[in-house]
């Protein structure tokens, strides 16, 4: 299991600020992966009560999600850890190769089940020892765990995020607008469930 700690900044792109993006550090980004689509699975428990603690609580809260990616048929699942020494995330590789092979997940004390699945396009860039990636085509689609009728929304913005390479980096010279706190967690459960 890899266990890292998280330094993120996030920002909701309308089409004005991405463009205003692009014209600002075209010169100066440098673009390091191939695109590839992201597939996760998020979890919660019967009462979700991990969705109400991650909204009311500033710390000790966590999420958990099970994740893919285009190019690859692994899957991993991640705990996102938000606690007062600051953020984590842990990931470990999973023996399956679908997610209809996971109908719970087990964390602590607590029996999670499928929530909520979240899938979008993502490009990697490199700005000096930043590291930026943008998140394009969200989509939200209900679990059928939660929801007997298939439920999809699609997000209207794309989101910019930065991570620093070095762990001490400072990256905030290089956020030309407030960061906000963005969870796709949370706004597919509003979109799809009105939660």
């Amino acid at each position: 299991m890899k266990n890292e700690f998280r330094k993120e900044f996030k920002i909701i792109a309308t089409p004005y600020v991405f463009n205003n993006f692009f014209s600002t550090h075209n010169k100066k980004i440098n673009e390091i992966y191939e695109p590839r689509k992201i597939t996760s699975l998020y979890f919660d428990t019967f009462d979700t009560s991990l969705l109400s603690s991650s909204t009311f609580d500033d710390v000790n809260t966590f999420k958990l999600r099970v994740r893919t990616y285009s190019n690859s048929d692994k899957y991993y699942k991640e705990i996102k850890k938000n606690t007062s020494s600051g953020k984590y995330k842990e990931v470990e590789e999973l023996l399956v190769r679908s997610f209809d092979k996971i109908n719970k997940i087990h964390v602590n004390q607590f029996t999670l089940y499928p929530f909520l699945f979240t899938e979008y396009e993502r490009r990697y860039f490199k700005l000096e020892n930043c590291r930026i990636t943008i998140d394009y085509n969200i989509t939200f689609t209900s679990h059928s765990f939660r929801s007997p009728v298939k439920i999809q929304q699609k997000y209207e913005n794309k989101i910019i995020e930065y991570k620093p390479f070095e762990k001490n980096f400072d990256i905030e010279k290089y956020i030309y607008k407030n960061p906000v706190a963005f969870s796709k967690y949370k706004v597919g459960a509003n979109r799809l469930y009105g939660l």
